[in-house]
């Protein structure tokens, strides 16, 4: 294609944005052709405060920017043309303003491929291109403040006035702080962030890379579809704000650096492709917000929380907030808000609102406290739907490798508002205390129509699907976590669990186990498919000490299917739970069983514990095919009791019903 016919092209959608083509036109500027050396040429619209551009001097190849208007504590510049080329640097000299605030009007859009930088003062640099903003991979902040980069038409002022870009007058008297972002343009002009330019080693223990502000303070992208592309971005301990307009309107701007987006206006695109990455890990602080129409999160990473080794006692990290008419997260996405190793302070939330929400191919959420203070929150809010294929969530106190003498605090819940759920392919929601002291999170589910776990991982298929709930873990020193587990809790239409899905709340360390609590006002249906509730296991039972978790589900009809099974069980030192049945119509096991189980340890020591019991309401229950309700002590304590309350017929087609004490080769039941 040549020069001349790519510069009348008009660019096709940002989802192709890595094509050669929507290269070629985000570099040509989409339909204006930039003039050939990318440097910053002013504009006449200042008149005698306008910007001048002398060379920077000495070994430095680049500019400084002199002059512009100056308003109060705000100084303004105006340009025809601004870039950076590669190996070259633009500085703003900073006259002890608290904000430099550019513009550029020539329809061209800006290409940084360098360094952006302020001398002399910590002032706020505000670029502002409606005509489009890109980012290279060489590109580089330099500056004391924060940095907002904006295709909007023009930066308001309160009451006093606006500084505009597509109607370029000289500035009235804007003394008061930026308050809002004009939109005007029909199909606001995007901004992309390539830059992988290496920063210094951030707290979150990865390798830094690409566009950073100083500690504390923001970086906002705002304009039309924002596209990360590999590139990175940085604002430690500050605030991370992403977002854009797909039509006219009007974001207001906090004093925080917080954003409003108005209600009713289409927003833009935003993506996160190619191991791009946004951190804001630091000693305190730290947030990220998005807002968006579409959120892809494609092999990338968000990053929130207290560092590794942090030394600032009670701190608290900020959240991470997405909003989004719909979001998707693929390719080992990850979306992260810790307390690290060595840490000492609580993480912040991560907070989900959009229509629908899809993780996939191994994508992530993760709150998770490894160090001194309480994990966070995941909070996700979908209208529609939410779906999980081979992908987690998690909210975790330690790991399985943890040192739990340094690990303290609280798990978060994971909260789930949605209309439809779906776990498959081996995904998991697990709210978990693996070691040092502290409660696990719980898993707190509403979906007004239906919830459905299926399957195994088709890749390992060890991982199956299943929402969980487990205190406790023997990491690699044996050390034991010290915590109760939390509830799952499930409101629904309908609850299909198949093809090996689980729902599981355990403790194996000491602690008492959570509630599994189930309200689904149409059935609950299991095939193959298992409800456990547990205190230690048969392989490393000697360590779990603590009570089961109750069984609790109410719904119009039960059934259990295809070796399915309810089971509240102790191999440890605990009391088993009950299992608590109310189905306004009818239970039916086929090839199935609910049991309440007091069982021998690996090591033939008796378990001197009690079984809970199995507790049935309804108008039918039905046994057929070798199914059973079982109620049985293999060790030193009391079975619980089967208690049946069926208002119109019990029938049972070889199958049985049972409450026993076994005895052992090594003791007897007592």
């Amino acid at each position: 294609m040549t020069t001349e016919e790519m510069t009348n092209i008009r660019c096709p959608s940002w989802k192709i944005l890595t094509s050669g083509t929507i290269v070629s036109c985000l570099l040509l500027g989409w339909t204006n052709r930039v003039a050939a050396q990318n440097r910053p040429i002013a504009d006449d619209t200042l008149g005698n405060e306008r910007s001048t551009v002398v060379p920077l001097g000495g070994d430095t190849q680049g500019d400084r920017i002199n002059g512009g208007a100056r308003r109060g504590d705000n100084l303004f510049h105006s340009f025809q043309q601004f870039g950076v080329d590669v190996g070259r640097s633009v500085y703003f000299i900073d006259p002890g303003v608290n904000n430099i605030i550019t513009r550029v009007t020539g329809g061209n859009s800006s290409q940084i491929d360098g360094t952006l930088g302020v001398l002399g003062g910590r002032a706020n640099l505000f670029l502002i291109n409606p005509s489009g903003i890109i980012f290279g991979a060489n590109a580089r902040l330099d500056l004391g403040g924060s940095f907002t980069a904006t295709t909007a038409s023009a930066i308001e002022f309160n009451n006093q006035g606006n500084f505009s870009a597509t109607n370029p007058t000289a500035p009235p008297l804007l003394t008061v702080q930026p308050s809002a972002f004009l939109f005007n343009q029909l199909n606001p002009a995007p901004i992309a962030n390539n830059s992988v330019l290496p920063t210094q080693t951030n707290p979150s223990g990865l390798p830094g890379f690409g566009l950073q502000v100083p500690n504390g303070k923001n970086l906002t992208l705002l304009g039309g579809d924002i596209s990360i592309n590999g590139g990175g971005i940085n604002a430690l301990g500050g605030r991370v704000e992403i977002g854009g307009l797909g039509a006219p309107g009007t974001i207001n701007l906090n004093a925080d650096g917080g954003l409003n987006f108005p209600i009713g206006v289409a927003r833009a695109d935003v993506l996160l492709a190619n191991q791009g990455r946004i951190d804001v890990v630091a000693d305190s602080g730290g947030s990220i917000t998005i807002n968006a129409g579409k959120l892809e999160i494609l092999g990338s990473r968000l990053s929130a929380g207290i560092g590794r080794d942090s030394g600032f006692v009670s701190a608290q990290a900020g959240d991470i907030t997405l909003n989004a008419s719909t979001i998707v997260g693929e390719d080992r996405a990850v979306i992260r808000n810790q307390v690290g190793i060595g840490g000492i302070g609580n993480a912040g939330d991560i907070r989900i609102s959009t229509g629908s929400l899809s993780l996939a191919d191994g994508a992530r959420i993760i709150a998770l406290t490894v160090g001194k203070g309480n994990a966070g929150n995941v909070i996700i809010d979908a209208r529609e739907r939410v779906t999980f294929d081979r992908s987690y969530i998690f909210s975790t106190v330690g790991t399985t490798t943890s040192d739990a003498t340094t690990v303290v605090g609280n798990g978060g819940d994971i909260r789930i508002t949605t209309g439809s759920l779906s776990l498959t392919n081996g995904a998991q929601l697990a709210a978990s205390a693996f070691a040092g002291k502290g409660d696990a999170g719980n898993v707190i589910i509403n979906a007004r129509d239906i919830v459905t776990i299926d399957g195994r991982d088709p890749i390992e298929p060890i991982y199956r699907s299943v929402i969980s709930s487990t205190n406790g873990a023997i990491n690699n020193a044996n050390q034991i976590a010290v915590g109760n587990g939390g509830d799952i809790r499930i409101t629904t239409g309908f609850l299909s669990l198949t093809n090996g899905a689980g729902l599981t709340a355990n403790t194996i360390g000491k602690g008492n186990a959570g509630d599994v609590i189930i309200n689904a006002r149409e059935r609950v249906a299991l095939d193959n498919s298992d409800i456990f509730s547990a205190v230690g296991y048969a392989y490393a039972n000697e360590f779990a000490v603590g009570n089961g978790g109750d069984i609790r589900i109410t719904t119009g009809s039960f059934s259990l299917t295809n070796n399915a099974l309810l089971s509240a069980s102790t191999f440890g030192q605990g009391d088993a739970g009950n299992v608590i049945i109310n189905a306004r119509d009818r239970v039916a096991l086929d090839n199935s069983a609910i049991f309440s189980t007091v069982s021998s340890t690996s090591a033939n020591e008796f378990v001197v514990r009690n079984g809970g019991d199995i507790r049935i309401t309804t108008g039918s229950l039905a046994l057929t095919n070798r199914a059973g309700l079982s109620a049985t002590t293999y060790g030193k304590g009391n079975a619980g009791n089967v208690i049946i309350d069926a208002r119109n017929r019990v029938a049972l087609d070889n199958s049985g019903i049972f409450s026993t004490i076994e005895s052992d080769a090594n003791g007897f039941a007592v």
